[in-house]
């Protein structure tokens, strides 16, 4: 598939394509996918350090936070291959969508210029018809052949003359002071929809946060320059149809991260707290405008659900037992 195919894919097409099966989530937590990536052999080699006691980086899966994300009941059917390919997934998704929305937005940057054009013409226009003398221009008393007009009829346009003097002038000025406040709020929202990066560069930094999620989640371990984490993000790369190299994208990623608050880093999947007397944590908004649900000082991408529709929701306190099993009589209804 070319580049553009692969960021046009849908959330289901981009799952069976990644996973290699022609039916969307029909494949189990705990199988291997059939289809064989290069984020594969980084994985297999996050499994065999397990054994090696010097080895800083090894397979450490939050296997609690990824089972939710996959609403698992059990966490030990999850198979490490299945959850970075799934993270992957989530990184794909994450990239498209905001491909998507940054396309959207630069089309409506070409729709403000043109507005922004236009009032500007308008705004020349009005200074042309505001430095004129209506009422000098419609003084003629005489006509091109020399003859007089009657002084009826002269009159009449002189005054006709005034009363568009005196009512269009102030509707010149407001309206040229109204198309001037235009033209700069339109400057100021073509700045702000512009991004710094370029096409390509937006897709490929969005993927590259997201596998430093994914990394996280996989070794415990947050993403740094150069080492198993650049190989591992250049794999994932490779995995999702790149070929060049993702290196000036990760100091980029890792530097931006870097700035934002403790609790909307790399571990931001993996809090926990302690919820409130009614069983959950209070709802706040996440960056992105999502509804989540806060853990403690933490952030954390999970939606606050208590009705179970949301697999991404986990229950605290004590409720959290009476969820669980609900969930498990809704999980063991389906399979019969």
């Amino acid at each position: 598939m070319s580049n553009k195919e692969i960021q046009g894919l849908s959330s289901e097409d981009a799952w069976c394509w990644l996973f290699g099966v022609e039916e969307y989530e029909k494949l189990a937590p705990r199988c291997r996918p059939p289809r064989v990536l290069d984020i594969d052999r980084e994985i297999q080699g996050l499994i065999a350090r397990q054994n090696r006691k010097t080895a800083k980086i090894r397979l450490n899966m939050d296997r609690s936070t990824i089972a939710n994300m996959l609403f698992l009941i059990d966490d030990d059917d999850l198979d490490p291959f299945f959850a970075g390919r799934h993270l992957l997934w989530r990184s794909l998704v994450a990239a498209n969508r905001v491909l998507a929305v940054s396309e959207t937005a630069q089309k409506q940057t070409m729709r403000i210029e043109e507005l922004t054009a236009a009032a500007d013409a308008l705004q020349r226009k009005i200074e042309t018809i505001d430095k004129l003398d209506i009422v000098s221009l419609f003084d003629n008393p005489y006509n091109l052949d020399g003859s007089t007009f009657e002084a009826d009829d002269f009159t009449q346009r002189m005054m006709f003359a005034e009363i568009h003097n005196r009512e269009l002038k102030p509707l010149l000025s407001e309206l040229h002071y109204r198309l001037g406040n235009l033209r700069r709020d339109g400057q100021a929202e073509i700045a702000r929809l512009t991004p710094s990066s370029n096409r390509g560069d937006i897709w490929r930094q969005t993927l590259v946060e997201g596998i430093g999620y994914t990394w996280r989640l996989m070794t415990g371990s947050n993403p740094a320059r150069g080492g198993p984490f650049e190989d591992f993000a250049e794999a994932a790369y490779r995995s999702v149809g790149g070929t060049d190299s993702v290196e000036r994208q990760i100091r980029t990623v890792l530097d931006n991260v870097a700035k934002r608050p403790e609790y909307d880093q790399f571990d931001r999947d993996s809090f926990r707290s302690v919820a409130n007397d009614d069983g959950y944590v209070p709802v706040t908004e996440h960056r992105d405008g999502h509804r989540v649900v806060q853990r403690s000082a933490a952030w954390a991408p999970y939606y606050f659900d208590p009705y179970l529709d949301n697999p991404d929701f986990e229950p605290f306190g004590e409720d959290a037992e009476a969820v669980q099993a609900a969930r498990r009589r809704r999980a063991q209804s389906r399979t019969e």
